[in-house]
């Protein structure tokens, strides 16, 4: 718990940044069809908001390697709050499709920055609870942002103005901690594609989980609504499942920290496939049925990318640290942005559950590479990382002491196969 503590300032950023992007995430669609945007520019929104999410995964270690990781993250959050204050005071559709470009690249670059300081201070014993606490964080941040928009009228400015203070008040933790930076790493232009077949089944995992999570959070509410949820009932169905991911999270985590990754990986990804077979068997206007499969569905489908994520540190090992987080962005936005479009041919065969027939889908496909690879790969029962003797002058990563040459050979003694 100590070990989380060092890092609270870090998590109460990242909870306060996705307050604010979980209000004018559903602010800004809301906002618009009242204006009258036609569908396609709101459609176009979300296209330039991936681009931007995606740019921002390449330019954020070279952000990073210029100021530091708690300056980037101070820069990131003020071009969000920015680009968000300047969506409330200037209704324009064009305008908002390249505002919401300048969001997009904010927020990845703020995972980018607080991934990779996360998996600095975290180690193979724990990274799977620390980056549980990070999503759990982020989730219930999501939760309660679009829990505020309930609270206020989208036709005003004033929710535009809340988004907008929220982002400025997500620099004060990162600006004031006392949380050791990571140590200068080279910043490459771009990142390498070589580092993602260090860790195959992480970096698929990766890109699948963009694929479900993009497909579920854009038509999820459209599945709602044709199986004959009203509006408030599908505002309760979205909410469900993002306070099932969040709370599930670290016990997930933890989860992962003890037992072999992959295996806890192979579980999830085969109980969100189940859970898409349930949505296809019960297409029922029933709204506790419902809450109970979206619940179920994102305590698993949610859950994921934490330990996909510890996975691919792990197995990569030290050293690579900034490359890594944005390699896998852009692995997940990547998928993000295919996600929608390619399940909308499931969804044209299948009808209103065609959403969770892709889900199904995907998710099959998943496990079963991971079965695959458990039974091919020779790897040791537990995920460890290389570790690496520090520099004169550095400090370990979770206890503050200085690393000797000896403790580093024993971590090299103890480093296993790749998974």
């Amino acid at each position: 718990m100590s070990a989380i503590l060092a890092v609270s300032s870090l998590l109460l950023s990242g909870a306060l940044l996705h307050v604010s992007g979980g209000l004018q995430g559903l602010l800004v669609p809301i906002r618009a069809q009242a204006e009258g945007f036609d569908v396609s520019s709101i459609s176009l929104m979300g296209s330039t908001y991936a681009i931007g999410f995606l740019l921002g995964c390449v330019v954020a270690p070279r952000m990073i390697g210029r100021a530091g990781h708690a300056r980037a993250y101070t820069v990131v959050a003020a071009i969000a709050g920015f680009a968000v204050g300047w969506v409330g005071l200037w209704i324009d559709e064009w305008a908002w499709i390249v505002l919401r470009s300048l969001t997009g690249f904010a927020f990845a670059a703020a995972a980018t920055i607080a991934e990779s300081w996360l998996n600095e201070r975290a180690d193979s014993s724990n990274r799977g609870t620390f980056f549980g606490y990070y999503t759990a964080c982020n989730f219930a941040g999501l939760t309660l942002g679009q829990l505020l928009l309930t609270l206020m009228d989208p036709s005003q400015a004033e929710p535009f103005i809340l988004a907008s203070m929220l982002f400025a008040a997500a620099l004060i933790p990162t600006a004031m901690t006392r949380c050791a930076q990571p140590a200068e790493q080279p910043t490459p232009r771009w990142p390498s594609f070589k580092l993602a077949l260090k860790s195959p089944v992480g970096s698929l995992a990766i890109f699948i989980i963009g694929l479900g999570s993009s497909a579920f959070g854009t038509l999820a509410p459209v599945y709602a609504s044709e199986v004959g949820l009203s509006l408030n009932e599908t505002a309760w169905f979205m909410t469900v499942s993002l306070i099932a991911g969040a709370l599930f999270q670290i016990p997930v985590g933890r989860l992962s920290d003890k037992r072999d990754r992959r295996r806890v990986l192979g579980g999830l990804s085969l109980a969100s496939a189940m859970m898409g077979l349930a949505f296809v068997v019960f297409q029922t206007p029933n709204l506790s049925i419902q809450l109970i499969m979206a619940a179920g569905m994102g305590a698993t489908l949610y859950t994921l990318y934490g330990v996909s994520i510890a996975l691919v540190n792990d197995q990569i090992g030290p050293g690579h640290n900034l490359e890594v987080a944005g390699l896998m962005l852009i692995l997940f936005g990547l998928g993000a942005v295919i996600g929608p479009i390619a399940c909308l041919p499931i969804k044209a065969a299948m009808g209103p559950a065609g959403l969770f027939g892709f889900i199904l889908i995907i998710h099959l496909i998943l496990a079963a590479v991971i079965a695959f690879r458990i039974r091919t790969a020779r790897i040791s029962p537990l995920p460890v990382t290389e570790y690496s003797i520090q520099r004169p002058g550095s400090v370990s990563s979770l206890s503050g002491e200085m690393a000797s040459p000896e403790s580093a050979s024993h971590g090299h003694q103890h480093t296993g196969d790749r998974q």
